[in-house]
C-alpha cells in the first residue's frame, strides 16, 4: 500500500503520471512554525519527515510519503499565502528576481526505514508592474500556494525560466520520490 500524507491532488496526479498509484491520501496536521535560525532546506526537510511519520503512525504496513514546499527570496521563506495582502506582499519579494521552490520529502517504509532528502529549482520572475499583480491578485489561483506563484495556470506567463525540475515546483519531483522508494524495496 502507498500512502500520500498530504490533500494535495496536484501531487497524486504527478505520481500517477509516472505509474506510481498511490492508494490512499491522507493530509497530516502538523505544526509548521518555522523554527528560530532554520535553514528553509532544514525547514522542508523537517516538515516532510512530520508528515510522514504522522500518518505512518497509523499505517504501520504501507509506504508513507510526506513532502512539503516553499520559495525563497533570498533567505526569506515565503509560505502559502492565504489572503490579498499575504499575495501582494509575495509578489512584491518576488517579482524580478531569481527565487528557490524548495521541495522536502521525506519516505517510509513498512518496516520503519527512512528516506529523506530535498529538490531545489531556481526560478527567474519577471519584473510585475502594479497593474500585473492586481490583476494577478484577482486570479485567486495563489490562495493556498507556496510563494504566491502558481506556474500551472496564469502564473506561468511570469516565470521568465527555470533551472531545475518542473514538476518540483508544482509540489512533487516524481524522479527523486521514485528513487526514494525503490531504495527502500517498494514494488509496483
Amino acid at each position: 500500500m502507498l500512502i500520500l500524507a498530504s490533500s494535495a491532488k496536484h501531487r497524486q496526479e504527478l505520481l500517477e503520471q509516472v505509474n506510481i498509484s498511490v492508494d490512499k491520501l491522507i493530509p497530516a496536521d502538523i505544526d509548521e512554525t518555522i523554527l528560530k535560525k532554520e535553514t528553509p532546506n532544514a525547514y522542508v526537510q523537517r516538515l516532510a519527515i512530520a508528515k510522514a511519520e504522522a500518518v505512518h503512525k497509523n499505517n504501520k504496513d504501507a509506504f508513507v510519503i510526506g513532502a512539503d514546499t516553499i520559495v525563497c527570496a533570498g533567505k526569506k521563506i515565503i509560505l502559502k499565502t492565504m489572503t490579498d495582502n499575504d499575495e501582494r506582499k509575495a509578489l512584491d519579494l518576488i517579482s524580478g528576481r531569481k527565487v528557490n521552490v524548495i521541495t522536502g520529502y521525506c519516505v517510509i517504509a513498512p518496516d520503519g526505514r527512512k528516506s529523506v532528502r530535498y529538490v531545489k529549482t531556481s526560478t527567474t520572475m519577471k519584473r510585475m508592474t502594479a497593474q500585473e499583480k492586481e490583476e494577478y491578485v484577482k486570479t485567486k489561483e495563489w490562495v493556498g500556494i507556496s510563494g504566491g506563484m502558481c506556474i500551472e495556470g496564469v502564473g506561468a506567463k511570469f516565470i521568465k525560466g527555470i533551472n531545475g525540475s518542473y514538476a518540483n515546483i508544482v509540489g512533487l519531483c516524481p524522479y527523486s520520490v521514485n528513487n526514494m522508494l525503490v531504495g527502500l524495496g517498494y514494488k509496483k
